[in-house]
Formats: C-alpha cells, sequence, structure tokens
C-alpha cells in the first residue's frame, strides 16, 4: 500500500468515471501509480457492471508498433471494446498502457537491443512488470477481486503475458496470448528469430499459470511455422498452454484486437476458462 500512496494526489485528479451511456456499465479513465512510471503513473480504462460488489479482474494489454514515432499517440481507450466485452461477462475489464506507451510515465524500458543481439527475456520481463504493478494497483479497489486475476495481451502483450505467467503473481489464475512475439521488422523478418523461440523456452521452464494461445494462418509477424515452434519451445520446456491456430483471417492475421476479429477470439477465451479455471468461472456466477 505504501508504493501507491505517493502518487494519491495525482491519481486523484487524474481520473474520472462515468456510467457507459445506454448499457449498465461504469467506466472510469483512471492513472495506475507505479514507482517505474515515475509521477504520471500508468494509462487505462476500467469498465466493469454498474453494481458495486467485487470483480475477478481481466487486465488487457497492447502490442508494440513497429515505428517508435507511433508509441505516443497510442491509447488505453483503442482496446476499451475488448475491455467491455469483459465487462458484459461479469469482469472488471481494464485496458492499460505500459511505460513509454501513450500518456503512461516512465522511459520505453521494454526494448530488447540491437536486431543482432536481442535481449527478449529482459524486454519481456520489463512489460511484466507493468502488468504486475497493475494487477497491485487494482487489488486495492473495492471492486475488484484480485483473487481472480487473468491477463490477456495481443502481440508485444502477449509475449507480456508469457513472460508474467512465468512470475510469481498473487491471484493470477491464467493468461491469454493473442498472436504474442516481440522482434518483427516487417513481414517475414523477425531479429533473430532463435533468440525470441529461447525466450519462449525460459518463460516455458518458469511458468507457473496455464494459457490459451490463439495465432491466426495468416500472421504477418510471427508466421504459422514460427509461432508452432513458440508453442513447442515454451510447452516442451514445461509451460502449460493450449494452442489454437484459427483460419487466415482478413488481409493480416496478425490484428486480432481489431473489432471483428473479437469476436472470433472471445468465445475461445469464454472456452478456456470455463474449462481450465472453474474457480474464475464460478465467481463470474455469484
Amino acid at each position: 500500500m505504501l508504493r501507491h500512496a505517493s502518487l494519491a494526489i495525482v491519481i486523484a485528479l487524474m481520473s474520472f468515471s462515468r456510467p457507459v451511456a445506454g448499457e449498465e456499465f461504469f467506466r472510469e479513465s483512471l492513472r495506475i501509480s507505479s514507482i517505474a512510471a515515475g509521477s504520471l503513473g500508468l494509462e487505462a480504462v476500467l469498465v466493469r457492471p454498474k453494481e458495486l460488489r467485487r470483480y475477478p479482474i481481466a487486465l488487457i494489454s497492447h502490442g508494440s508498433p513497429r515505428s517508435a514515432t507511433e508509441r505516443p499517440v497510442m491509447s488505453a481507450e483503442s482496446m476499451f471494446p475488448v475491455a467491455l466485452e469483459f465487462a458484459r461477462r461479469g469482469w472488471v475489464g481494464v485496458s492499460l498502457l505500459r511505460r513509454g506507451y501513450g500518456t503512461s510515465g516512465g522511459h520505453w524500458a521494454e526494448q530488447y537491443g540491437t536486431c543482432d543481439d536481442p535481449d527478449y527475456v529482459a524486454a519481456g520481463s520489463e512489460a511484466a512488470l507493468d502488468l504486475r504493478d497493475a494487477i497491485a494497483f487494482l487489488a486495492e479497489r473495492p471492486d475488484t477481486n484480485a483473487d481472480n486475476v487473468v491477463s490477456i495481451g495481443w502481440s508485444a502483450g502477449g509475449f507480456a503475458s508469457v513472460a508474467l505467467a512465468a512470475e510469481v503473481v498473487p491471484g493470477l489464475q491464467a493468461a491469454v496470448n493473442l498472436a504474442g512475439g516481440r522482434g518483427s521488422l516487417s513481414p517475414g523478418k523477425v531479429c533473430r528469430e532463435e533468440r525470441l523461440i529461447q525466450a519462449f523456452r525460459v518463460f516455458g521452464m518458469q511458468s507457473r499459470v496455464p494459457m490459451l494461445w490463439v495465432y491466426a494462418a495468416n500472421d504477418s509477424f510471427f508466421s504459422q511455422e514460427l509461432s508452432r515452434r513458440f508453442f513447442q519451445a515454451f510447452t516442451v520446456a514445461g509451460g502449460k498452454a493450449k494452442l489454437i491456430e484459427i483460419p487466415p483471417f482478413g488481409a493480416d492475421g496478425h490484428k486480432l484486437l481489431s473489432a471483428s476479429a473479437i469476436a472470433i477470439w472471445m468465445p475461445l477465451v469464454d472456452e478456456f476458462l470455463r474449462s481450465e479455471r472453474p474457480k474464475v468461472s464460478d465467481e463470474l456466477g455469484k
């Protein structure tokens, strides 16, 4: 609790809440306190059912654009449709921007180094730090049940969820990796593929919670052959994950956070949580 106290005034001034128009949902824009993110904290949008009670947490994390110039203009609002889908199912859905993206504070810490010598494990661990801080912050709210947390990440956020699942995180019950990875420079080119595969192997050795992985056959960042190698490295090393390969989606199957893609993978997440984490599913029925 003490780690959040220094930012209490900033958070109070920079957050606001309102009902979602026409729906029985409560919505709040907030700043998540984090020592690493400095005085600005982390940009986030929260949505939950309107009734005030404790709901399980769905923490939603974004990708990393190939161009650095795109990072400052990113917004947590872009992931609101995903958060809302979880709220419709009885969750507190929280879309989060990690350090160095949008208006989140701190420097961009999840760089992996040079393309010739990337350190993907360090990059994933830095991204996971922001997710851990967000979970710790959200645990102090009166409308969350931090014993039931699921991390959902796309692209670099999916890779962050893989890294998070390898750490001891109180309350983390499961994680979802949507088209996860790092180091894509252009279609068909990933910096030192073998280093990225090794990072998945390292995280698999330490993995602690079940995961769902979803990749499309026509992913322009990470080919189907490469994502299968990610999965093999992760599971052979000890990670518990289920890989679902969906058919080609649109012009680029990497875009799994687009509005039309949510309807494809959300039922897969529903089934995964019912089968793998009955504790969470039972909580939703209360």
